[in-house]
């Protein structure tokens, strides 16, 4: 072992930082500490390898005397202490002794010193320390530190003192209590209690005592300690340097003082507080406090933004004087005309605020014109026996802003729907009258829309030209005709974009490149800013589009101006549809009229040329009558008489539909509901409620009937009655009718309120009118499906692509149709199992059930029961479906012929006789089949699909 390693286990015999360790070693060495290592030969003998500089300020002899001789320091132990001495040499090698020895110096002055051994396997490491001042001080200090040491150990307060040239530690007053330690823990060495101290903290210490050290300064640091049952605690040290005349640290004296408690309460308030902070500086709002004198005391980040005023600026200073600056340049507007600053002296002039505080709502104009709302809440805390108003600042104005987008997307959603209306029940859209009805639109495109110009472009049947049929400008209130042609091989990208896009948004016509071609040679001309351009499809083939054109500026199209667009393309899609189905029924009846006519003549022919057969002749006419007769009820008028019978159901279902809402409208108590104000009662979470119910509301397919009906109605009127509701019958009558037979719990917020029952008057009014915009929506559909499956009877080849959908869904669909035609004196059973999807013509299954289901209620003269069973066949892979009425059945003399086209047993003009037919070319064409199951009781139709992989 060499002399840096001795030293090293002597100080610090667990530190594992020798960097650190060789600074302070280093250290101690210029401080020129006597130091003596001996090599061992022949005991006693020693043989001196190294003696520091140290001796000669101790003793005032030259440390190259003592390499001469190879005796122990000869000549400078006292007599008295030489047995101690020699016999210290004998202790065993590995440890470590200290003693007291008396020295000789050059004037043979004593002289009292430490002497510290370091014994290992060959060597012997010895640091020697000047006790002398010690020693004398000693007595003189002994009562007064008898006096302090009674004191201190009765406040707690642990004294020590660490002589520095021996390394030992003295405690004054026993530490054991104070420091949770057994008795022996800490022993006279300085090591001891490093041994106790938070390896964490032991680098900090050391590096506190070194700096006490070098800079002449008084020892005072708090670190932790670890006691004897493992637990952590915060300990206090302070000490007085005492240095000799060459200024070299001798001794320190000082105290010790367990500061766990303190420490911890610190800590957690030092914890609350950083939580405070992050919660106050991480709000959305802005907030700022202020004393019982106004004056502010916090201001947090979101108010620096808001007033672009920084914190540093506004503490300290009365906050009406701040927020008076800020509002300097605006006006401001509120109900009672007082502004902030003035709103916070009144707050402070209130003894006790509300539990849940003061609420103020604001709007002031800023200095970019802009129209800004916002709100504050003061609230009254107390701390530290102090009274504070904090309060919070909130921008509201995108909530405003959203509020107002949303009662306008609601008042144009209103007006396009009406529209949509007024255009499928006009007379001359259902009788096929094109010209006008294409104005009609090209009208109600402009003034929905608001826009200046529209226009219907049409492509010719060989798709080689665009032509521009019909042009309408609003200021003139004129109709162009024919105005324009464009040849398809010069806009052959505007085409392609049409095949992939019901409607093409073009915000800006210069940015859009979709449009570019069609810019060329219109919208460019027409210096048209903005477009919508819808395409119409006929059986999923565009054959032409609509332009509703903006010419102001650029402008932002919503997405329910695009949707209405689409509509207003389906609208004159239908409206070809009608034109070409009016054309078909006039070519009929002049064939008839032909036919009739070339019949009559041949029959006066022959009448003419053979009295003799004059009997045969009129046997043969009648003969001819009756054919002609036949033939023309079977092949035309059994045809014109069907397409009326099965359009009459969805537009009966439309008129209804509209005459509900008319007469609701004139029924309507909305007219005594004072809307702003209602709407304005409602917060952000009422609102949310709200849509949230009326959405459940629409989505409820409930119906109830005779004696469930009366008893649910009871029910609920004990509810409304409850819940304070005056009109209670009324309104439990609106919500049976609605299908609404129980008002969750989560609503009642909505009932507990003084609007409640103007809330829920205004709802049944909504979700009644908005499940008739749906039925006619519906019905609208039926009878484009009615249409082209009539007129495609004779040979299904359906152009469009197969999707995946759910039978079930199909099915609940043409119940939600046929709602009003089965509710009342039919009952129908469902037994659906949960099945995949199919990969269909989703359009196809919806008519499919139309024809089967009306089958079964005109069977029973719309009386009696129907059911409808969906069963999976797993292991077969088909899916079947399964309509039974509790009609009488089907004759069996007819059963083979019900499939045939034309043959029906009902009376004429009341059905076409297509509708199996129809519904068997549906089923053929998703590669399943249709039959009557003659083993049931009653009549059953059974439909299976095979489940494609």
């Amino acid at each position: 072992m060499n002399l840096f390693q001795s030293i090293r286990n002597l100080f610090f015999p667990k530190a594992l930082d020798l960097d650190s360790i060789k600074n302070d070693l280093y250290e101690i060495f210029n401080t020129k500490l006597p130091i003596v290592y001996w090599k061992l030969s022949r005991y006693p003998r020693l043989k001196t390898i190294f003696i520091s500089n140290g001796i000669r300020n101790l003793v005032g002899m030259d440390p190259s005397l003592f390499y001469k001789s190879n005796r122990y320091l000869e000549g400078i132990i006292h007599p008295d202490d030489i047995v101690k001495f020699i016999s210290t040499l004998d202790s065993p090698k590995g440890t470590r002794v200290m003693c007291e020895i008396r020295l000789l110096g050059k004037n043979k002055n004593t002289i009292w010193t430490e002497f510290h051994f370091i014994f290992s396997e060959n060597e012997i490491t010895l640091l020697i320390s000047d006790i002398s001042e010690r020693v004398i001080s000693k007595s003189k200090v002994f009562e007064n530190e008898e006096r302090l040491l009674i004191t201190m150990q009765s406040t707690g307060i642990a004294i020590w003192e660490w002589d520095v040239e021996s390394s030992s530690l003295i405690w004054k007053t026993p530490p054991n209590s104070l420091l949770s330690l057994p008795i022996g823990s800490i022993n006279d060495s300085i090591r001891s209690y490093f041994h106790l101290i938070h390896p964490e903290d032991f680098p900090s210490f050391i590096k506190t005592v070194s700096l006490a050290i070098k800079e002449k300064d008084d020892y005072n640091t708090e670190h932790r300690i670890i006691d004897s049952n493992g637990v952590i605690r915060w300990v206090e040290a302070y000490a007085k340097i005492f240095r000799d005349s060459n200024n070299k640290p001798t001794r320190w004296l000082g105290t010790l003082k367990d500061i766990t408690e303190r420490k911890n309460l610190l800590i957690q308030l030092q914890e609350s507080e950083t939580r405070a902070r992050r919660l106050f500086e991480s709000s959305i709002d802005g907030i700022f406090l202020i004393d019982e004198n106004g004056i502010i005391v916090e201001w947090n980040r979101v108010m620096e933004l808001l007033t672009k005023l920084s914190r540093k600026k506004t503490l300290g200073k009365p906050s009406w004087l701040v927020l008076n600056n800020f509002f300097s340049n605006v006006k401001l507007r509120t109900p009672k005309d007082v502004s902030l600053e003035e709103r916070i002296k009144e707050v402070l002039k209130m003894d006790k605020l509300p539990e849940k505080g003061l609420v103020y709502e604001y709007s002031f104009i800023d200095r970019n014109d802009r129209n800004v709302f916002f709100l504050t809440q003061h609230f009254q805390i107390n701390y530290s026996e102090k009274t504070y108003i904090i309060t919070f600042v909130r921008d509201i104005t995108e909530n405003k802003s959203f509020e107002k987008e949303t009662n306008n997307l609601y008042l144009r959603t209103k007006t396009q729907s009406q529209a949509i209306i007024d255009l499928a029940t006009d007379e001359s859209f259902n009788t096929g009258t094109l010209d006008k009805t294409l104005k009609n639109i090209l009208s109600i495109a402009c003034t929905v829309l608001e826009t200046e110009r529209s226009s219907i472009w049409m492509f010719r049947e060989d798709f080689t030209t665009l032509e521009c049929m019909y042009e309408y400008i609003k200021s003139d209130n004129k109709y162009k005709v024919h105005t324009q042609s464009l040849e398809s091989s010069e806009i052959q990208i505007f085409i392609k974009a049409l095949l992939t896009s019901r409607v093409l948004v073009a915000n800006s016509i210069i940015q859009d490149t979709r449009i570019r071609e069609f810019n060329l040679y219109y919208s460019y001309p027409n210096k048209i800013k903005s477009l919508l351009v819808a395409s119409i499809r006929v059986k999923g083939k565009i054959v032409g589009i609509i332009c509703i054109e903006y010419m102001q500026s650029e402008r932002i199209w919503k997405s329910d101006e695009v949707m209405f667009a689409g509509l207003l393309s389906d609208q004159t899609a239908i409206a070809i549809i009608n034109s070409e189905r009016k054309q078909n029924e006039d070519q009929i009846k002049l064939l008839n009229t032909n036919l009739e006519k070339i019949v009559e003549e041949r029959t006066q022919q022959l009448r003419s040329t053979n009295n003799d057969l004059s009997k045969t002749l009129n046997n043969l006419s009648k003969a001819q009558n009756q054919l002609i007769q036949s033939e023309k009820m079977a092949a035309l008028g059994q045809l014109i008489a069907g397409i009326a019978h099965e359009i009459n159901n969805p537009i009966g279902s439309i008129k209804a539909s509209l005459e509900l809402l008319r007469s609701n409208g004139n029924n309507s108590q909305l007219s005594k509901i004072n809307i702003p104000t209602f709407i304005y009662k409602m917060n952000n979470d009422h609102i949310s409620l709200a849509e949230e119910f009326f959405n459940e509301s629409i989505m409820n397919q409930n119906t109830f009937s005779g004696m469930v009906r009366r008893e649910k109605k009871r029910e609920l009127e004990l509810f409304f009655q409850s819940m304070k509701i005056s009109r209670y019958e009324e309104l439990a009558d609106r919500y049976i009718d609605l299908g609404v037979d129980f008002i969750a719990s989560k609503y009642f917020p909505l009932l507990l309120k003084n609007f409640s029952e103007e809330l829920f008057f205004f709802l049944s009014e909504t979700i009644f009118e908005e499940r008739n915009y749906k039925s006619i929506e519906f019905s609208l559909q039926r009878v484009a499906n009615i249409i082209r499956s009539l007129r495609t009877y004779s040979h299904n080849n359906n152009k469009g692509e197969k999707t995946y959908y759910n039978i079930k869904d199909s099915i609940e669909t043409v119940l939600t149709i046929l709602h009003t035609k089965l509710k009342r004196n039919i009952e129908i059973i469902k037994n659906f199992e949960h099945t995949p999807d199919l990969k269909c013509y989703p359009d196809d299954l919806i008519q499919l059930w139309t024809n089967l289901i009306m089958n079964s209620a005109q069977a029973i003269n719309y009386l009696g029961k129907i059911e409808i069973s969906i069963k999976y066949l797993q292991e077969k892979n088909l899916i079947l479906v399964i309509i039974s009425d509790s009609g009488d059945g089907i004759p069996f003399d007819i059963r083979d012929k019900i499939f045939n086209p034309f043959f029906t047993t009902k009376r004429l003009g009341e059905g076409s006789g297509l509708g199996l037919d129809i519904s068997q070319k549906i089923v053929q064409s998703h590669d399943g089949r249709i039959y009557l199951d003659v083993e049931a009781k009653n009549t059953t139709f059974v439909v299976e699909f095979p489940i494609q992989n």
